[in-house]
């Protein structure tokens, strides 16, 4: 097998991307008639912005446009003669598993409203199952170059990685607070995956990105412009795990076997960075709210963009912000995989985010 990816391989890759965004464009419809017939609806109140119920079952044809499009790319590997190294095909029997599971709680909670303490207790099971399975977050390399591994205790490991998996599902599902706001995070940190995934020669990861990128962009297309329809807790919860099990996956060196894998070192920062947004935003409203005695698990309008809307800015100049933020922490997280990092890239984002604050004219304050 060849350590690079084949012409046939990225052709794969781009068909991919543009197949999920029109077969979940086309199953957008379905969704949103199969919410409205079993009463999966947003009802407004005095904290939504919308007036008439809309469908909150976007995450049924963003879910299920993922799979099938991921099924459709292994038939095409598995019947050409496409040379590629499926090195790292065994973490999608965790992968693959785990956000099925976080997708159907999410689905159970657009039907039931299931309680947060219950929903918690189920991703922390699950957690821990990713843990035993071998995503975990475990010897850290703060050095890049490897002389120190800090080889965590198991029950720090499994601490950590419930932290994290839990953590980060549960802040990137609290970004869905606005149209447009989640599927665009999820897009931008997308394509900051593609980058570091084809960097390391990672190709599940990277079908997965390309995967990503299409539902994305389909979902924010409809969910933006034309169907008016919202993902749910099934997409964003789906989206969630799925982007906190590759954090921990592009960010770490594996020793794979034939069904199985070890992470041998992990790099802290790329993950820490890509995430920066919802782990920044998220630790402040919960620390928040637990100063005020009320539970983390409280809906208010604390949020980053609830506060960017109270200062007057409209959806529109809120997304352009959270644009140049997540642009900016995806192009910093892909520059520490580079011996020589592109202080040119670097430059033209931050050039890019200051412009958009610029932009919309902000003062920000916290």
């Amino acid at each position: 097998m060849i350590k690079y990816y084949s012409p046939g391989f990225i052709f794969i890759n781009c068909f991919l991307i543009l197949f999920s965004l029109i077969l979940t464009n086309k199953l957008t419809p379905l969704a949103k008639k199969l919410g409205h017939n079993l009463k999966i609806l947003d009802i407004p109140n005095e904290r939504k912005i919308h007036k008439n119920p809309i469908a909150r079952s976007g995450g049924i044809a963003i879910y299920t446009g993922f799979i099938i499009s991921l099924v459709l790319g292994f038939i095409f590997i598995n019947s050409s003669n496409i040379q590629v190294n499926l090195n790292d095909i065994s973490l999608l029997f965790t992968i693959i598993p785990t956000t099925f599971l976080f997708f159907s709680i999410g689905l159970v909670d657009d039907f039931l409203n299931v309680s947060a303490v219950l929903r918690l207790a189920l991703q922390i099971m699950i957690s821990i199952w990713v843990w035993d399975q071998g995503i975990k977050i475990d010897n850290l390399n703060f050095l890049f170059n490897k002389i120190i591994d800090i080889n965590l205790p198991q029950f720090l490991s499994l601490f950590l990685t419930i932290i994290w998996i839990t953590g980060i599902t549960n802040a990137i599902n609290w970004l869905d607070g606005m149209n447009g706001l989640l599927g665009l995070f999820t897009l931008i940190t997308s394509l900051g995956f593609f980058t570091i995934s084809f960097l390391t020669f990672k190709p599940i990861l990277l079908i997965i990105s390309s995967l990503l990128i299409g539902v994305s962009i389909s979902f924010l297309y409809n969910n933006m412009f034309k169907l008016k329809i919202f993902m749910g807790d099934s997409g964003s919860l789906f989206f969630g795990s799925l982007l906190s099990l590759m954090g921990i996956c592009l960010a770490s060196d594996f020793n794979f076997s034939s069904n199985s894998y070890i992470i041998t070192s992990l790099n802290p920062y790329i993950p820490l960075l890509l995430f920066s947004l919802p782990i920044i935003d998220t630790t402040r409203v919960v620390l928040k709210r637990i100063s005020l005695n009320i539970s983390p698990f409280y809906s208010d309008q604390r949020h980053f963009h609830h506060i960017l809307a109270q200062k007057g800015l409209g959806s529109y100049q809120i997304l352009l912000i959270i644009f140049g933020i997540t642009q900016f922490s995806s192009t910093s997280a892909v520059q520490f995989l580079l011996e020589r990092p592109s202080f040119i890239s670097l430059g033209i984002s931050l050039t890019i985010l200051i412009s958009t604050i610029l932009l919309v004219r902000v003062n920000l304050k916290f």
